[in-house]
């Protein structure tokens, strides 16, 4: 990888890096789940038995590697975009044997691979694929070895490296020897990579699929916006059609509808998993204005002035700039910032006042639960509704009770419960609870996700160290305005189907509505076409209440995120899959049928079942791929040939059942793992 290419693509190296940082410090302990002892046999590798203290030992080197690497298997990557930063060959990193760019990003491969180990055995898949880099005969040698600790920022020099193993109680030798067998890895995942190399017919498809471009003008018959044209459905048409799509969940409907009688439509009437909640909100910025500034105030603004000078240096424009020189800079004086460090100040002892409040607010509401018996999972004992402490009662309400404390200000938190259950959606739209989220260290995780994953719904382990259960509150929320949200489930409905067509009626007559609109704006659209192409188009459109847009240039391929290519997505039209084809294939057919010097501005329509909407398509601009221009983009065509299917085959050829085949691996227990 040469300078420009990391300058091109080093953002989103840097961004993926970015969010393992973010868990550097919370790594999970060595897992150990082999059981018996060092002679216990785990499975037969070409037929000998492989003892389990071999696992142990592999679960000790994945730990190692980890905490090296930062690496943290719960911040999972997409299979694709980690097939990407896997295949990136080490070969091609940095421009120099011993570049220090190219052994960091050696060491963030390794971090994505431990991160696709499996989860429930990663010890044994790292095993495993130690197993087949020794034999493929992939070793690492001593120099790359020393010229990955050297760039790991926790062994990058001698005092550094002496701490890391001071703090692991580890010798040099053996954490060479640990970060040799994950280097061996890599090396036999880059011998799998060279063997994937495209034809020249792939390259040349590739060209004009990601080089050839086309403008569309279109129009859309959104059956959404002309349902009420449409008569009411029978009570039977209704029934019929709630018995064919009951089991469906609405969201799974929207997104990816399963096939019913050779369709893909929108619908579905199943319930989610569902909660009714109820909640404190502690407000902060009233909270604050109970504060007034106090002298302490003023001599805490003062020492902050004096122990952060650079926090308050500033640039002094010149009135004569001199090339090559810095501006000149100055600290401000401590009376042009005094407010503001005062400022500062009272709002620290707002929030100290804020987690105060919630200390001992939640100590009144845990006394009810403190006698209920802690299971093996770690959930308390239910307890009866009428033995929780009320949020609202006026008399003993724990509100109430918090505004009677002393250093409480006399502040009032309000008591809110959205009435019903609400789906993790309907819970989101909540206002200023529902964009709160739970913050560790190094996690957070939004209200909508916390509130579903209770036991009632079949939550049978904690989230982010929480046990939610009805009744008990959950971990205390916080919002972007700093305000503080303390939180209860007080039901919980898992999902479920309707009992009959009654108790979603109104949704079930709207969508057959909506259906009888879309099959009858078939037709419109075919009318729109034909004017489209003698050149009303516009017109036409406003006719039918709908207008006429205009993409821009578009190919078939376009790069992602990493700088890959896949197939394009337009924005607004993402869920219309056809339209890229549709328009593709219109242009091709105007391409070779139109006569030299003159102008096609052929048209088509389709619908989407998944959207309920018609699309009518009419030719503006298409610019095929000259046969002369391929040699100009080949070198590119042929890298992004292949990146693509080692995108796809990296994450493949990892999968710990592959890699068992491989190396002719058998589990002395069937496998139980999916991946």
């Amino acid at each position: 990888m040469n300078e420009g290419h990391f300058r091109k693509w080093g953002k989103y190296y840097l961004a993926i890096m970015s969010i393992f940082l973010m868990v550097a410090f919370a790594m999970p302990t060595i897992n150990q789940q082999a059981s018996g002892g060092g002679n216990a046999e785990i499975g037969r590798l070409n037929g000998k038995k492989v003892p389990a203290n071999e696992l142990r030992l592999a679960a000790y080197e994945v730990d190692l590697l980890r905490r090296l690497t930062m690496a943290d298997a719960r911040m999972k990557l997409p299979p694709d975009i980690a097939g990407y930063f896997l295949t990136n060959n080490i070969d091609e990193v940095g421009s120099a044997m011993d570049s220090p760019l190219r052994w960091q990003s050696v060491g963030f491969r390794l971090r994505v691979l431990l991160t696709m180990l499996n989860d429930r055995e990663p010890e044994l898949h790292f095993y495993l694929l130690q197993q087949e880099a020794i034999k493929q005969g992939m070793y690492a040698t001593e120099q790359e070895i020393s010229n990955f600790l050297a760039a790991s920022p926790f062994t990058r020099d001698a005092e550094s490296l002496h701490k890391f193993m001071e703090e692991r109680q580890i010798t040099e030798d053996r954490l060479r020897r640990v970060v040799g067998h994950g280097l061996s890895v890599i090396k036999l995942i880059d011998l799998a990579n060279e063997a994937i190399q495209p034809s020249l017919p792939q390259i040349e498809h590739l060209a004009v699929e990601s080089r050839s471009q086309v403008r569309i003008d279109y129009a859309v018959l959104d059956a959404a916006l002309h349902y009420h044209k449409m008569p009411e459905p029978t009570d039977a048409q209704l029934k019929a059609h709630f018995d064919k799509y009951k089991s469906i969940l609405a969201r799974d409907a929207r997104a990816n509808p399963p096939v019913i009688d050779g369709r893909k439509l929108p619908f579905g009437y199943k319930w989610p998993d569902r909660v009714r909640v109820e909640y404190l909100k502690f407000n902060f910025a009233a909270i604050r204005a109970k504060l007034t500034a106090t002298p302490d105030d003023a001599v805490n603004a003062l020492k902050v002035y004096n122990e952060n000078p650079a926090r308050f240096k500033t640039e002094t424009p010149s009135t004569m700039p001199t090339a090559g020189l810095a501006p000149a800079s100055r600290v401000k004086t401590f009376e042009e910032v005094k407010k503001q460090l005062i400022d500062e100040q009272v709002s620290l002892r707002a929030e100290k006042i804020l987690s105060e409040m919630i200390r001992r607010l939640q100590i009144i509401l845990s006394e009810p639960w403190r006698a209920q018996r802690i299971d093996e999972k770690g959930f308390r004992n239910p307890l009866p509704r009428d033995q929780w402490v009320s949020y609202s009662d006026p008399v003993k309400g724990a509100a109430i009770q918090l505004q009677k404390q002393r250093d409480s200000l006399g502040y009032l938190p309000d008591v809110v419960a959205p009435a019903g259950l609400l789906a993790p959606e309907e819970l989101a739209a909540l206002p200023d609870i529902g964009g709160a989220v739970y913050v560790t260290q190094t996690e957070q995780a939004p209200f909508p996700a916390l509130a579903i994953n209770v036991r009632e719904l079949g939550v049978e382990k904690g989230v982010l160290g929480q046990f939610l259960q009805v009744g008990m509150e959950g971990p205390v929320l916080r919002d972007r305005a700093g305000n503080a949200y303390v939180y209860r489930i007080v039901e919980a409905s898992k999902s479920h189907e309707p009992k009959d067509v009654s108790e979603v009626a109104d949704a079930v007559r709207v969508d057959l509505r909506k259906l009888a609109a879309f099959e009858a704006l078939k037709a419109d659209g075919e009318k729109l076409k034909a004017s489209a192409v003698a050149g009303d188009f516009a017109a036409a459109a406003r006719k039918l209440d709908t207008r006429v847009q205009e993409t821009d240039a578009f190919a078939r391929l376009q790069r992602d995120e990493t700088g890959s290519p896949r197939p394009t997505k337009l924005v607004g039209l993402e869920n219309v899959s056809q339209f890229v084809e549709e328009s593709f294939e219109l242009a091709e057919a105007a391409s070779s049928s139109t006569q030299p010097g003159k102008t096609a501005r052929p048209a088509t329509t389709f619908a989407n079942d998944q959207s309920l909407q018609v699309f009518v398509l009419q030719l503006k601009d298409y610019r095929p791929l000259p046969r002369d221009e391929f040699e100009k983009v080949r070198t590119a065509i042929v890298a992004d040939a292949t990146i693509l299917p080692r995108m796809r085959f990296a994450p493949r050829f990892m999968e710990m059942k592959r890699v068992a085949d491989r190396i002719n691996f058998t589990p002395r227990n069937p496998w139980t793992t999916t991946e």
